[in-house]
């Protein structure tokens, strides 16, 4: 849940510090809610037990561990969780799916060491033209991703999701000002954005890098590159599955004069709960 900070208020009623909206808010929120609760009823109309734990984001190791070993002290008929985001101030919605996760790591090497341009230039092969050029692969001109059977799996929404998702509202031109952008046009372009962002995977370069990186010149033919993958994951998809297709995909589609090394990396599951569960529906009712 991030480091303990001193908070600070401003005009806006916005809480600035560490771990405020990730997730020591929504902790609190629910807290505050039993609080309330006891205030006005002096007891709870249903048993509670809350688990709060500060891992997330180096992927809860000793997560599954503790469930494991504590089934029956946790036990229970619903789970409540709030780490999400809120569609829009004053906008009540609930959160019924989440996105998985899956990460690799891709290198690929070329000479057994760095070359001069000027000796060896025109001749052979660098490393990041060759990694630029896979991992151009990964992509159709129209965002979909170009890795086979990545899609066999994704079941898509309802028309009465589609029609629930829309009823939010989405202000594309306000959300191109915040974020300082002329386009929206991430992803597969024959999705809404709203659909996008949700119930749709993705496959993203997080980070690459090879050769020289510092200031000035250095007319260096680089023998290795590297590229950070990771895949948001939607409902039915298997994180493995994934990893191994594109893995599979980087491997078969190397360019010529190279090696490629594909490091399976994190995964998590997406989830869902079905639309029409009744404690969605009771959920829904409690904002009405």
């Amino acid at each position: 849940m991030g480091n303990t900070s001193v908070q600070t208020r401003n005009p806006d009623e916005k809480i600035f510090a560490r771990g405020a909206t990730g997730d020591k808010g929504q902790t609190f929120l629910h807290i505050k809610a039993v609080e309330t609760l006891l205030k006005v009823k002096n007891k709870l109309p249903v048993n509670l037990k809350f688990y709060i734990e500060g891992e997330e984001e180096i992927g809860s190791p000793h997560l599954p561990q503790f469930l494991a070993e504590n089934k029956e002290k946790l036990a229970c008929d619903v789970v409540v969780i709030s780490d999400s985001d809120m569609w829009d101030r004053g906008v009540p919605a609930i959160t019924y799916s989440l996105r998985g996760l899956c990460a690799l790591e891709v290198s690929l090497k070329t000479a057994n060491t760095d070359l001069h341009s000027g000796m060896f230039g025109g001749g052979v092969q660098n490393a990041n033209h060759l990694l630029v050029k896979l991992l151009s692969t990964l992509h159709d001109t129209n965002g979909k991703v170009n890795v086979d059977q990545f899609y066999d799996d994704v079941l898509e929404l309802t028309e009465f999701e589609k029609e629930q998702i829309k009823a939010l509202g989405f202000d594309e031109e306000e959300l191109k000002k915040s974020l300082g952008l002329t386009e929206l046009t991430g992803g597969e372009t024959n999705y809404p954005y709203p659909e996008k962002i949700s119930s749709r995977p993705t496959l993203e370069l997080n980070g690459i890098w090879g050769g020289f990186q510092g200031e000035g010149t250095k007319t260096v033919i680089p023998n290795e590159a590297h590229a950070k993958i990771t895949c948001r994951l939607v409902n039915n998809q298997n994180p493995e599955k994934i990893q191994g297709l594109i893995k599979k995909h980087l491997e078969e589609q190397a360019p010529k004069g190279c090696t490629v090394k594909v490091t399976l990396q994190d995964t998590g599951n997406p989830f869902l709960t079905p639309i029409d569960h009744p404690m969605i529906q009771k959920a829904a009712e409690a904002y009405e």
